[in-house]
């Protein structure tokens, strides 16, 4: 019992004690990801541009924090050992600076990864999209990205075969989750799985990766968040705050399929977690920043989509 509470005490002190820098770790990480995605847009002929920066940023937060929940499992890494990481992701502009040099600056349309065609999808992932027409400027980045995770698994761990295979796992995690078209409302010809919804496509992706993201952060630091609500009067708090969001949420949509409805629930959990925390937790205001941040964003999803 006073192991299990000395525990709890040293995880709640881990989550107070780097709340600035998990902070200062995701504002540089999100002027990275904005960086990149309107020197992408130089590039490309972007569809709604206003929808997809949502898309774009939450499809590279769910990369990175599924880097950090294999560096949790793999090398045993807490995130607030690896928060620093996010000061690397400039690597994620390397695909454009790639298409500059190598291909003048031509037009690039990345795209996901087709799970239909598998002899060219094992092909692709197997060669790091080198032979790949339209991702191939990615093929630097994701081989200096796999390469820079085995030898840091061999820094922490010493480790060969250890170091494989978390380098191993998160190209796949990268590949299979993020850069495969699983999911998508429209292009059955494309994705394995099409669902009915009432968004347009950008808004749907939006959602999605929120949604990723949102799961990603939870398993990442579920012991942390479990801790917060042990407490009766936090738990009871949430649950009556995001039963509200929740219902409340479901009469903003028009024509709502079961879709839209599940999408609710990322939204409805951030904006309970957020007064939750402003109400029983005294001062630790970096990490209210980050959670005003997120909840911010998570509103301009919903207000793009439905306003």
């Amino acid at each position: 019992m006073v192991g299990s509470n000395l525990r709890r005490f040293e995880r709640m002190a881990i989550l107070k004690n780097n709340g600035l820098k998990y902070l200062l770790a995701y504002l540089f990480f999100l002027s990275v990801t904005t960086t990149r995605f309107f020197f992408e847009a130089h590039f490309a002929n972007f569809v709604d541009k206003e929808n997809l920066i949502f898309h774009h940023h939450y499809w590279f937060l769910f990369v990175f924090l599924l880097f950090l929940i294999n560096f949790r499992y793999f090398l045993g890494l807490h995130p607030s050992r690896s928060w620093w990481m996010a000061f690397c992701s400039p690597v994620i502009l390397l695909p454009l600076i790639y298409n500059l040099i190598f291909r003048g600056g031509s037009l690039v349309k990345f795209n996901y990864l087709s799970a239909l065609d598998l002899p060219n999808y094992f092909k692709d992932i197997a060669t790091f999209m080198i032979f790949s027409q339209k991702n191939r400027p990615i093929a630097i980045e994701l081989i200096i990205i796999t390469l820079s995770i085995f030898l840091f698994s061999l820094f922490i761990t010493k480790k060969t075969v250890r170091s494989i295979l978390c380098a191993l796992s998160c190209y796949l995690s990268l590949m299979i989750f993020a850069g495969t078209g699983l999911i998508a409302p429209h292009k059955p010809e494309f994705t394995l799985l099409v669902l009915s919804t009432s968004l347009k496509l950008q808004n749907f992706m939006s959602f999605l990766y929120f949604f990723a993201a949102m799961i990603a952060a939870l398993i990442l630091f579920f012991e942390e968040i479990s801790d917060f609500l042990r407490e009766k009067k936090r738990f009871m708090s949430f649950i009556t705050l995001f039963s509200s969001f929740f219902i409340s949420m479901q009469f903003m949509l028009t024509s709502p399929s079961i879709t839209d409805r599940i999408f609710m629930i990322p939204h409805s959990l951030l904006f309970s977690i957020l007064i939750t925390v402003m109400i029983f937790l005294k001062k630790q205001y970096a990490l209210k920043a980050l959670l005003i941040v997120q909840t911010a964003f998570s509103m301009g999803i919903i207000l793009r989509a439905f306003s």
